[in-house]
């Protein structure tokens, strides 16, 4: 959680320029953001890992489309063979029936030719006695008269003449019977030939849409299948991608670490070349009245600084850390240059001892707010992230005076104040110019 706090931050802080170096006649620009130079290294270098994040976002997205793409195909396939499936049922419900009425028509069909057969078997016999009767009338006709004529009674006239004429009538009859039987079994007999081939060409169109229904099927089912390949391959790369945005996001992340880390060291260091440059350039040599410690402690305890807070709780020693934001010293990453003395925001802080007061700088970085104070025999001490100062340069302070309330300004994760000591120019541990913790503090 305190690395994504610190991107974050790094990201807010990502333009912060170098200090102004010490000059000899110029004195140094308190550590305050600036806006980045255009060649600064880590500016460019996260800018680059920036683009190429974009550019993997960009990637996930498109190939992420195409993933949802893909699967609503699916879908819509599936349901396209669900439709199919039952238009195929229903085909062949129907091509069941068609083939059963091609089966009964060419059951009727060969029943009907049949009956034709008959019926013309029929026709062809009467049509034989048909012809025997009119021959024997053609042959008889001038005897028909001679046959009445030679009847041996009125009553016997008549009887012959009545069978003459149902001879007559029934040649009549015969040929009109011979022509519906054999004209009926012709109808019966195309119809039904025309039923089956009505049949046999719907069983046959059912056929060929079972087919087209049974392909498009098939072929979605290849869809599916094609789909489901690149479906697999689309997720492969999107976790390919996804892992190489994991990796510059890390980078970013490291990138932005070492702006902090940049902008960090290069605030504080600008907050201690002012106070050199104050101390240089408008004091000199500390004032008389500053007592200058001799060889051993001068404070009555044994000790040459006093505690900046009266119950002291000290959080944080001297040392490498293993805060991402402290600044490289000592041939270490990380090094807290000074105590950490949390309490709640307000709480008066005192000077370490006599002294002048070479730095009083507000920043929103590094050390944030904060107090410089020279003391005798080159020691310097500074006091970080306050609420407010009491004190501004040139100002002559006395050993438990309070110059400042503490605060968590600048690079602080709570209310704080950092203390540093320096001598020489590099930081020290602060723990053996002060005398023991007092009762009520907490601490190493």
């Amino acid at each position: 959680m305190r690395r994504v706090l610190i991107a974050v931050l790094a990201g807010c802080l990502c333009l912060i320029a170098a200090p102004v170096t010490a000059a000899p006649a110029t004195p140094p620009t308190p550590a305050t953001p600036a806006a980045a130079p255009s060649a600064d290294p880590l500016a460019a270098q996260l800018q680059q890992q920036l683009d190429q994040q974009a550019a993997l976002n960009a990637t996930v997205s498109s190939l992420s489309s195409e993933l949802q793409a893909a699967r609503d195909s699916q879908s819509s396939l599936r349901d396209l063979i669900g439709a199919n499936q039952g238009a195929i049922s229903q085909t062949l419900t129907q091509l069941t029936a068609a083939e059963q009425q091609y089966s009964d028509a060419s059951s009727r069909e060969v029943a009907e030719k049949a009956g034709a057969e008959v019926a013309r078997r029929h026709a062809k016999t009467d049509r034989a006695l048909l012809s025997v009767y009119l021959r024997i009338g053609y042959e008889t006709q001038g005897g028909v008269l001679s046959y009445l004529l030679s009847s041996s009674s009125t009553s016997d006239l008549f009887s012959r003449a009545s069978d003459i004429s149902r001879l007559l009538h029934r040649s009549t009859d015969l040929v009109d019977q011979i022509n519906s039987d054999l004209a009926e079994a012709q109808i019966a007999e195309a119809k039904a030939a025309a039923d089956a081939n009505s049949a046999q060409q719907a069983a046959a169109m059912l056929q060929q849409q079972q087919q087209t229904l049974q392909q498009q099927t098939q072929h979605a089912r290849d869809l599916i299948g094609q789909l489901g390949s690149q479906a697999a391959a689309t997720s492969t790369e999107i976790a390919a991608a996804n892992g190489q945005s994991l990796a510059v996001a890390q980078q970013i992340a490291q990138t932005r670490l070492a702006e902090l880390d940049q902008t960090i060291a290069e605030a504080e260091q600008a907050a201690w070349q002012e106070a050199t440059y104050y101390l240089q350039n408008h004091l000199g040599t500390l004032p008389p009245n500053i007592a200058s410690p001799p060889a051993v402690p001068i404070n009555a305890n044994g000790s040459q600084l006093i505690w900046p807070t009266q119950a002291p709780s000290v959080t944080q020693g001297f040392g490498p850390s293993a805060f991402p934001f402290e600044p490289a010293f000592g041939g270490f990453a990380h090094f807290h240059t000074g105590l950490d003395l949390a309490g709640p925001t307000g709480t008066p802080l005192m000077s370490a001892a006599d002294g002048v007061v070479v730095a009083a700088d507000v920043s929103t970085v590094g050390y944030g707010n904060h107090v410089i104070v020279a003391h005798a025999g080159g020691l310097l001490s500074l006091y970080g992230h306050l609420e407010a100062m009491m004190v501004k340069p040139g100002d002559a302070v006395k050993a438990g005076q309070v110059i400042a309330l503490l605060g968590s300004t600048g690079n602080s994760t709570g209310p704080h104040c950092h203390f540093e000591v320096r001598l020489g120019a590099q930081p020290v541990d602060p723990l053996p110019f002060l005398p023991s913790l007092p009762r009520g503090a907490t601490g190493p």
